[in-house]
């Protein structure tokens, strides 16, 4: 494989991770949106987590660190 070859194949693979990152990113800020309009309709926490892949301490981390809480 020549150098231009694997630059052009190293700038696809970024590429590719970067998209990835971003949907994973949309995924949770999704899933924390609605988390929050549940916590905010009276849902107790560990029964909002257990709708989540996430336990409720995760959640709750989560929840803050995305200054939703």
């Amino acid at each position: 494989m020549n150098t231009e070859t694997r630059k052009e194949n190293e700038r696809r693979a970024k590429a590719l991770s970067d998209e990835r990152s971003r949907l994973e990113d949309a995924t949770i800020m999704g899933m924390l949106g609605v988390a929050k309009s549940l916590l905010d309709s009276g849902m107790p926490l560990y029964e909002v987590a257990k709708h989540t892949p996430y336990s409720a301490e995760e959640l709750n981390r989560l929840l803050k660190t995305y200054h939703l809480l």
